[in-house]
């Protein structure tokens, strides 16, 4: 069974975070794992979106990102 996989807008659809918040994220290694197709376009899985909930969630926590 393959995993799933979505592109950065249906991620920014489902998270509610912007486009650049993810490229962000992902300049600062705090969201790893992305993978980039043939073309060079972000690739994420539901283990990337389960980290994005994540780092949602830091705030709620009082924990900073960094």
């Amino acid at each position: 069974m393959r995993p799933m996989t979505y592109s950065m807008k249906q991620v920014t659809e489902m998270t509610g975070v912007p486009a650049s918040a993810l490229r962000y994220y992902e300049k600062e290694c705090i969201l790893p794992f992305v993978d980039h197709n043939d073309k060079g376009i972000r690739v994420y899985d539901d283990v990337n979106v389960e980290w994005i909930y994540f780092i949602l969630a830091l705030p709620e926590t009082d924990m900073p990102i960094r």
